[in-house]
């Protein structure tokens, strides 16, 4: 038989064989699509169940890289990542698994991790088609966190007025005249009075305004035990664990009954890998939790 002959005789079988594997796999789709959910859903289940941390991410890798577009299996992966202090990965996770991501949402999260400019620029994205209360909340507060307070100003009056009942644009309205920005509707919504150097740091942090809320409660001349949560809090969301812990313990040298501060360092000992200190404060947190139970 002729070489060429034996070449398209080739051809042909192994377009057959493509076909038939394409046929087969179109039959069966429906029950591959169900064994993969199923195996997603697993896999979560699995990490839910495991206390290490090593061990959920295992899981949580494995039902990610089976099925990358699983809204359940990306929201999970990200929300590791979250509560591990690393919110640029969650922002990844995100980024490489939705097609059409939720800006505003992707915004808020760069917000948190205090990456300014690319929250602003999620933001602008959420607001290229039609602007949003929400997104024009959110362009007002990385524009402060900028220390763009005029475009900050502007934006949280627009806010307001698309929409009147946004609790998100009023605080943003306050935090405008504690920056110092100069707005009727600001100042009658803040009063005459102007807030201690406390109060407005937290009417700051209510509005996500963390540079200047941080600033305002690293000032004061005394802290207490909350004051130190909202910092470690802040300083984790950046990734510095360590700076975080030191913070944490500084809260509960002032209130050892802290829930929320010895929950905190459970988890910021657990990152840094430091199981004796994991442990001292997990044996404090039970015991308050048992008080706490039984009240």
């Amino acid at each position: 038989m002729p070489e060429s002959k034996k070449q398209l005789n080739f051809f042909w079988i192994a377009a057959g064989l493509i076909l038939v594997a394409a046929l087969v796999i179109a039959l069966h789709w429906p029950e591959i699509t169900a064994w993969r959910w199923h195996k997603v859903d697993s896999l979560l289940a699995d990490a839910k169940a495991e206390q290490s941390a090593e061990a959920q991410y295992s899981y949580l890798q494995q039902a990610y890289l089976l099925d990358s577009k699983d809204p359940l299996a990306t929201e999970a992966l990200a929300q590791f990542w979250i509560r591990r202090g690393d919110i640029d990965k969650a922002i990844q996770t995100y980024q490489n698994s939705i097609e059409n991501p939720n800006y505003v949402y992707l915004g808020n999260l760069a917000l948190q991790a205090q990456n300014y400019p690319l929250a602003l620029q999620y933001y602008k994205k959420a607001n290229g088609g039609e602007s949003s209360a929400n997104g024009l909340s959110g362009e007002a507060a990385a524009d402060f966190n900028l220390g763009k307070i005029d475009d900050g100003c502007n934006k949280a009056l627009q806010a307001s007025k698309s929409d009147l009942s946004s609790e998100s644009a009023k605080k943003l309205l306050k935090s405008c005249i504690i920056l110092g920005g100069t707005s009727t509707e600001a100042t009658q919504l803040i009063g005459a009075t102007q807030p201690s150097d406390r109060q407005a740091a937290y009417i700051l942090l209510d509005a996500k305004v963390y540079k200047q809320a941080e600033q305002k409660l690293m000032s004061l001349d005394s802290k207490g035990s909350n004051d130190y949560l909202v910092l470690a809090r802040l300083t984790a969301a950046r990734g510095n664990i360590a700076e975080a812990a030191k913070l944490a313990e500084q809260g509960t040298e002032l209130d050892k009954a802290n829930i929320e501060l010895n929950k905190l360092l459970v988890q910021y000992y657990s990152i840094l890998g430091d199981n004796a200190k994991k442990q001292l404060y997990q044996n404090r947190l039970t015991e308050l939790e048992t008080l706490e139970a039984i009240r």
